[in-house]
């Protein structure tokens, strides 16, 4: 095949065409050859404020400084910084300890565009108050602010030039624990200055409500703050009766306190809740709320409370809270007790009981009274279960309990402190029948040999009951959870153990607390 090679007079001469093609043409960088449609959407995504997410890029601010990363981007070609400079939705985020040229060029430069303002720093001092010249801008531009983070203080003043913020979806306020000793500043009215919040956190703050001007709201997260301005339970349902669409509900502290025996509460249907939490001190008001409130919620039901009295108080009402649970196909249950505290986990559902004294024997009432109160028809579903306990008597008193309401167990995790209770998993003259017959593998956390030992002779007798036709299943599975120094000390055991059990598999059992 012949090759045809031009002399090299016309090559030079075809480079000096082609420089002065060059030449006479503007050159144009590749990084500023792509659409501006396609780069627009590329950096809104790097910078996250697709469409119009105040929230997106609220979360990004924890894990990068934002308008660092936006400098950095401007930098890369004049056209870049133009596009950004021009386009208002990369600047709705307003950060008010950010360089006072920032935080202008954010209210500019975010044109009409909804705002996100963040006037909580974790670098700021507890008694740095805002710059008057912030707060002036800010008064100016309230109308447009859709969420807004602010110390209590700093709100009151913004709320003196009455800046009415009618856009303001979300609103979290958070007050020093030394502002609570200064002197006590005029209520004011929060739903009349922010009429259409949907998401509220007022973290120790001293506002009060004296009507429930909030409607239609999504999630309300209230943590204990000034003891002279707390929620007594009618307060609490007034607000909520205006939120029917209500979400997200957490309580937490002092809220709500009883109300007076005299006091009719109304019935509250919060048919859109999705999660519940209460941690209070309040028993009784923390009862008087859940007589109220019509519910169940998809996701969470979460209650923490302190019971001064052994005798614990109408622990089955928070079973019917567990009602949609079901729907999570639910199938793990969990339980512990430990001094003076007991825990009933299944699923989102998790009911903590911190009780005056030690539990003792009270602990078995507190784990029995609780799981009275959910579904039959839920528990039966349940395939797993575990049980932690340091208290002597519970566990041999409760596994029969457990194996009452769930019948279907075929995995069961136990951490004890007793030596006696792997007997029973075996049949014998204090268990005429065998519990738990589905059974097919344990997770045992043992503290001594024998415990270990006990286990092991109860499934070889679970065994020989399955070759016997009496069991449905047998035990094929043991796992051991053991510290460092426990392997060592426990090795010949459980070499015997593996010829025993067909699968033993060793971990390393992690501290944990029991709540």
């Amino acid at each position: 095949m012949q090759q045809h090679h031009l002399p090299q007079s016309e090559l030079k001469s075809q480079h000096l065409v082609d420089s002065n093609a060059l030449q006479s043409q503007e050159y144009v960088p590749p990084i500023s050859r792509i659409p501006l449609d396609v780069f627009l959407e590329i950096l809104s995504m790097v910078l996250g404020v697709m469409g119009n997410s105040v929230d997106r890029i609220y979360s990004l601010r924890h894990t990068m400084d934002y308008y660092k990363e936006l400098q950095r981007l401007r930098l890369v070609a004049s056209a870049w910084s133009t596009l950004i400079d021009q386009t208002p939705k990369f600047w709705i985020y307003v950060d008010a300890f950010a360089p006072e040229e920032i935080w202008r060029a954010a209210f500019q430069k975010s044109k009409k565009m909804k705002i996100s303002v963040d006037c909580i720093s974790h670098l700021r001092p507890p008694n740095t108050r805002l710059h008057q010249s912030f707060v002036n801008e800010l008064s100016i531009h309230a109308p447009r602010i859709r969420s807004l983070d602010i110390m209590e203080k700093d709100l009151r003043e913004i709320v003196s030039k009455d800046a009415e913020m009618a856009g303001l979806v979300s609103l979290h306020v958070k007050r020093y624990l030394t502002d609570r000793f200064a002197q006590r500043s005029p209520e004011i009215s929060l739903a009349k200055w922010t009429p259409n919040v949907q998401n509220v956190e007022l973290l120790g703050c001293s506002f009060n409500w004296p009507d429930p001007g909030w409607t239609n709201m999504k999630s309300l997260k209230l943590v204990h703050g000034d003891p002279a301005t707390i929620f007594d339970t009618l307060q609490l349902l007034n607000i909520l009766a205006g939120s029917p669409t209500l979400e997200r509900l957490i309580l937490h502290g002092q809220v709500p306190t009883e109300a007076p025996d005299t006091t009719r509460l109304p019935q509250i249907h919060l048919g859109a809740l999705k999660t519940l939490k209460l941690n209070t001190y309040s028993t009784r008001g923390l009862f008087q709320l859940l007589d109220s409130i019509i519910a169940f919620p998809t996701d969470q039901f979460d209650v923490s409370f302190f019971v001064e009295s052994t005798e614990p108080p109408r622990l089955r009402t928070f079973g019917r809270f567990a009602g949609l649970l079901k729907e999570k196909q639910v199938d793990s249950l969990s339980m512990a007790a430990s001094g003076n505290y007991c825990r009933v986990q299944l699923g989102g559902f998790c009911v903590r009981a911190a009780f005056g004294s030690t539990l003792g024997a009270g602990a078995l009432n507190a784990l029995d009274g609780i799981l009275e109160g959910i579904q039959g028809s839920l528990l039966r579903e349940v395939e797993r279960v575990d049980l932690t306990a340091d208290i002597y008597n519970v566990v041999p008193s409760l596994i029969p309990i457990v194996h009452a309401r769930c019948p279907r167990i075929c995995h069961f995790s136990l951490q004890s402190l007793e030596s006696g209770v792997s007997s029973l998993f075996n049949r014998n003259s204090s268990s005429p029948r065998w519990l738990f017959p589905h059974l097919t593998t344990i997770t045992l956390s043992p503290n001594r040999q024998l415990q270990i030992l006990e286990m092991v002779g109860a499934i070889q007798a679970r065994s020989e009951a399955f070759k016997a036709g009496v069991l449905p299943a047998q035990v094929i599975g043991l796992k051991l959870k053991v510290s460092d120094s426990q392997r060592v000390q426990f090795e010949d055991v459980i070499k015997d153990v593996r010829k025993l059990v067909p699968e033993v598999t060793v971990e390393a059992r992690t501290p944990r607390g029991v709540l």
